[in-house]
């Protein structure tokens, strides 16, 4: 079978949007790893410093008075 003039030419543009998709995943690939890879996850001495001293503790946070009235009824 013989391809027609459209058909080649659907054909052509078939495959340079599939190099296209291609090289966008690649792209996309590499900027994602640019943004969430090892390097971006990078501490802060002074983050570091926070955690190591801890925070004081607060006291439990209260329960409206509308939610302890319905568990009491």
């Amino acid at each position: 079978m013989s391809e027609t003039p459209r058909e080649a030419e659907l054909q052509q543009r078939n495959e340079r949007l599939e190099r296209e998709i291609t090289l966008l995943r690649q792209k996309i690939d590499a900027l994602i790893r640019r943004l969430f890879g090892s390097q971006s996850e990078q501490l802060d001495p002074a983050q570091l410093q926070l955690l190591l001293q801890g925070t004081p503790e607060a006291p439990p946070p209260e329960a409206p008075e509308d939610c302890v009235a319905s568990l009491e009824n």
